[in-house]
């Protein structure tokens, strides 16, 4: 029968005792008396330790249990009403951190759901630099470990001293090369406490694209404005009267409708170029006869040739050689490639287009007989307008090559003869 009695109760009960005892002892003449009473203050006693010390355990118990983290135990309340008052209050305060645990650790998993499904990167620095947050995008980016990196210092995570100065300021307009990447970053610091949060974004494809634009610009007006020129002085000519007679109108006429063809070729090659620089892969690829295509190329510029006297010659294997590949672009990559060695070539010389089988895949050589070029410009004759400044050409064609070929994830190459000529080429992995 459980015991309902208040903690006051237990100790009139054992006060009352102990005076009885006392009374009996300072009698001296009961010995009745005093061994009564003795038998009460230890009974009170032994009860009264009995109903505490079974609820104070199930107190201390239930303390520990929390501590541990197992909020879900409850406490039974038992002994005097006060400590059964007691035990309700725990129980019920033991309830609410629970409640307040639970909404915690959801709004944890939601936070970190959230910084997992971010394309850019989030990096919390505390103000003794230990990392106090960060999701898998900016382990990517910054090419941190992967271990649990949460509470590590920064400096053991990144060894460069600039990267650290550069993840607590922030980039501003500009980007920070990292990896093989371009990143943006912006910080900011904690507001109650030293240390930032640095956001950090990928912006490799939106710098290229604005070098895009820029080099569009730029290849643009160098390349528009001489002929612009051209047609403006020709037709000014007419309309100012300088060309007197019909046969000087007629000339500034003919020369003004040149240059226009001229500037639409122009920015025909502007507008492709850049559609191939913003091409990952060919849109139309199949399987084509690399000896094939090298042939139609000759038989579309042979009337350039012969109006040079320039013998054309193909050497193609026996067995054919099959590459999966965009057929119009490669040949137009050979084409531009022979337009090149013809306007390089001596009137009466020969240019050889050669293509070979390679370990690898295949290649497509083509060699002109004129003076060649200096070791120190192999890297310069794939750049925009470099080459053709000398020729009359825009300077576009074997850029235009170059960007077909990386499109097909072959590459490109060069090589002056020390007997005289060049030798251009490229490399396609075969189908």
């Amino acid at each position: 029968m459980p015991v309902r009695a208040g903690l006051t109760s237990y100790l009139v009960l054992s006060h009352l005792a102990v005076t009885l005892l006392a009374l009996g002892l300072a009698s001296h003449t009961d010995p009745l008396g005093i061994g009564i009473a003795g038998l009460l203050a230890v009974t009170t006693a032994v009860l009264l330790a009995r109903v505490l010390t079974r609820p104070m355990r199930g107190l201390a118990h239930g303390a520990k249990r929390w501590v541990e983290g197992d909020f879900a135990h409850a406490i039974e309340p038992e002994g005097p009403r006060e400590m059964r008052a007691l035990a309700t209050d725990m129980n019920l305060a033991a309830a609410e951190i629970r409640g307040l645990l639970d909404t915690l650790s959801s709004e944890r998993s939601r936070l970190a759901d959230l910084l997992g499904s971010m394309a850019e990167g989030v990096l919390g620095i505390d103000g003794n630099g230990r990392v106090l947050v960060a999701n898998e995008r900016v382990r990517q980016l910054l090419a941190l470990p992967r271990y649990p990196i949460v509470g590590t210092d920064l400096s053991d995570l990144v060894y460069d001293d600039q990267v650290r100065r550069v993840l607590a300021k922030g980039t501003g307009d500009g980007c920070l090369e990292h990896g093989g990447r371009l990143l943006g970053i912006q910080a900011a610091d904690l507001s109650e406490e030293e240390g930032f949060v640095a956001i950090v974004s990928d912006v490799t494809e939106t710098e290229r694209t604005e070098q895009m634009r820029r080099d569009f610009i730029a290849n643009a007006s160098h390349q528009l404005r001489s002929p612009l020129t051209s047609i403006r002085g020709y037709l000014l000519a007419i309309v100012d009267g300088a060309a007197q007679t019909e046969d000087e109108r007629g000339r500034c006429l003919a020369t003004a409708l040149e240059q226009v063809g001229l500037l639409q070729r122009r920015v025909d090659k502007l507008l492709e170029l850049s559609r191939l620089q913003a091409q990952e892969a060919p849109e139309n690829p199949c399987d084509v006869l690399l000896g094939g295509l090298a042939e139609r190329a000759c038989e579309h510029i042979r009337p350039q040739a012969e109006a040079r006297e320039v013998q054309l010659v193909v050497r193609a294997p026996a067995e054919p050689i099959t590459v999966c590949a965009d057929a119009d672009l490669i040949l137009e990559a050979i084409h531009n490639m022979l337009d090149n060695a013809i306007r390089h070539s001596p009137d009466g010389g020969t240019v050889t287009v050669s293509v070979e089988r390679e370990e690898c895949g295949a290649r497509v050589a083509i060699a002109d007989s004129g003076p060649g070029f200096g070791g120190g410009e192999t890297d310069l004759l794939w750049k925009r307008f470099y080459s053709g400044q000398r020729h009359g050409a825009a300077g576009l064609g074997l850029a235009i090559t170059q960007e077909i070929v990386r499109a097909h994830g072959g590459r490109v190459w060069a090589e002056s003869n020390p007997e005289g000529g060049a030798l251009f080429g490229f490399h396609l992995p075969c189908g």
